[in-house]
């Protein structure tokens, strides 16, 4: 049951990485627009990293969620 336990919570972290990564894109792809409306100099690394770091959050659910499915498989 503890297995569980951790399993659960770290798959509600990998959930509040993923949320917090897409607000970050979201608010960076705000002002990609912004700053693409007043000058066409912004770069497209600004847009790129936070894609990674979404990738990366859900790559930790996925992770997250086969070890709740582990877990369920072993009772």
């Amino acid at each position: 049951m503890l297995y569980y336990d951790i399993a659960m919570l770290y798959y509600d972290i990998a959930m509040l990485y993923y949320d917090i990564t897409m607000l970050y894109y979201d608010i960076t792809m705000l002002y990609y627009f912004i700053t693409l409306y007043f000058d066409n100099t912004y770069y497209v690394s600004s847009i790129i990293i936070p894609q990674f770091s979404i990738m990366l959050s859900q790559c930790s659910i996925m992770a997250s969620k086969f070890s709740i499915y582990h877990h369920n498989t072993l009772l």
